[in-house]
C-alpha cells in the first residue's frame, strides 16, 4: 500500500490553494492541519507571502504572480525576499516580482493588511517564515502607491470584483452633490435615485481614510474633482470628515445612510483648484519664468491654486494664454494655461474653462 505525505491511506485533498480558505479533508492528519492553520509550510509546500497591490485610486487587477484561487491576490516565495527581513526588503521583493514602476522605493508603502491604518516602518522586522504576516490570502500584506507613478496602473473595476465575488464584499454607499443640488452618478443604484452610488470597500486603498475613499469615487465616476470634494459622513454632519480621518465599516454601510460627496465651489476669483506645472514654455529658463513681474516662477511638478479661468492677457512683451494662480508662498500671478504647460488636477486632461 502506498505511503502518502499525510500519513493516511489516500492522498490529501488539495481542492484549494494553501493559504486561502483552505479546509483539510478528513484524510489529513492533525499535525498537517495545525501547520496550515498557523500558515507554516509543510516539507513539500514552500512558504509564500501573499499580497495586494493598490494604486491611490484602487486595487490593481492584473498581477504577474496571482495565487490560483484569487486573482486579486499575488504571492511570492518567502525565500525570494533578501535579508535583512524588514518591511523595506519585502516591499522591494514585491515591486521586483510584479515589475512595478517604483525602482527607488519612494512611491510605495507597505501595510500589514489592507485594513491597517498606518504603514509599516521600513526597518520593521517581518516574520515571513513562521508568523501570520502575509501567510494567507486573508492576511495578505498591502503594497500601496502613496504617489502615482508616471506609468499608469490598471486598477480593478467594480464589474471585475462583482463578477468574481458577487455581492459578498462589503459596500460603501455615497450620494453625489454639486453646490446647487444632486449630481448624476455614472453607476446609480436606482434610476429614480441618480445621485446614489456605491463602491466595494475592498477596492479602497489603505489606510482607507476619507481621501482614499474620495479618490476611489473619483476614479469610478470619471471626475477627478471628487477627490477634492467635501465628504460628510451623514446628513446630520455639520463639518466635512477630515481627509486623514479613518472610514470605519459602519459609515455608508447602507443606502439609507450614505456618505455625502459635495463638489467644491468654483467661481472666478476663488483660488481653490489645484493646477500642476507640466513643463516650461520653450526657451524659458526656470529661473526666469516670464520676465514681467505679472508672472509667477514655478518649476515643473509644482502644484499651485487657481480659479481655473483661462484667458488671454497682455504683458509688457506680448499676449499670452494664462491662469491667475497662487503659489505656496501666497504670491499671486500668471502661469501659462496651455495644456502643454499646466494641467488642472480636478478635471480630465485637456479640459479647461475659457473666458
Amino acid at each position: 500500500m502506498p505511503s502518502y505525505p499525510n500519513g493516511g491511506d489516500s492522498p490529501p485533498d488539495y481542492t484549494t490553494e494553501p493559504g486561502d480558505d483552505w479546509a483539510p479533508s478528513r484524510t489529513q492528519n492533525v499535525s498537517h492541519t495545525r501547520s496550515q492553520s498557523r500558515g507554516t509550510a509543510s516539507a513539500s509546500e514552500p512558504r509564500y507571502v501573499y499580497y495586494h497591490v493598490y494604486a491611490p485610486d484602487g486595487m490593481l487587477r492584473w498581477l504577474k504572480n496571482p495565487c490560483l484561487t484569487n486573482p486579486f491576490v499575488g504571492r511570492i516565495k518567502a525565500t525570494s525576499v533578501p535579508p535583512p527581513l524588514t518591511a523595506a526588503s519585502l516591499r522591494r521583493a514585491i515591486v521586483q516580482a510584479e515589475g512595478l514602476p517604483d525602482p527607488l522605493g519612494d512611491l510605495t508603502s507597505l501595510f500589514q493588511t489592507r485594513d491597517s491604518r498606518k504603514a509599516m516602518n521600513t526597518s520593521a522586522r517581518v516574520d515571513i517564515f513562521g508568523g501570520e504576516l502575509g501567510a494567507t490570502a486573508k492576511t495578505a500584506v498591502a503594497l500601496v502607491f502613496v504617489t502615482s507613478p508616471k506609468k499608469s496602473l490598471v486598477v480593478t473595476s467594480e464589474n471585475d470584483a462583482q463578477d468574481y465575488f458577487g455581492n459578498e464584499l462589503p459596500q460603501l454607499h455615497y450620494r453625489l452633490y454639486n453646490r446647487g443640488g444632486e449630481a448624476q452618478s455614472v453607476r446609480p443604484l436606482d434610476w429614480n435615485e441618480p445621485s446614489l452610488g456605491r463602491i466595494k470597500r475592498e477596492l479602497i486603498c489603505p489606510p482607507r481614510n476619507a481621501l482614499c475613499v474620495k479618490r476611489r469615487i473619483a476614479k469610478l465616476e470619471g471626475k477627478p474633482i471628487y477627490q477634492f470634494a467635501d465628504l460628510f459622513t451623514g446628513v446630520g454632519a455639520d463639518n466635512p470628515h477630515p481627509s486623514d480621518g479613518f472610514m470605519n465599516d459602519r459609515i455608508g454601510s447602507n443606502q439609507e445612510n450614505p456618505i455625502l460627496i459635495v463638489q467644491p465651489e468654483r467661481r472666478p476669483g476663488l483660488y481653490n483648484r489645484p493646477v500642476q506645472i507640466v513643463a516650461l514654455p520653450p526657451g524659458v529658463d526656470p529661473r526666469y519664468w516670464g520676465w514681467d513681474s505679472k508672472w509667477l516662477r514655478p518649476s515643473p511638478g509644482d502644484i499651485l491654486q487657481t480659479d481655473g479661468v483661462a484667458r488671454t492677457e497682455k504683458d509688457s512683451y506680448s499676449s499670452s494664454y494664462v491662469y491667475t494662480a497662487v503659489d505656496t508662498s501666497g504670491r499671486q500671478g500668471w502661469i501659462s494655461a496651455h495644456s502643454a504647460h499646466s494641467r488642472l488636477l480636478d478635471e480630465p486632461e485637456s479640459s479647461c474653462s475659457i473666458q
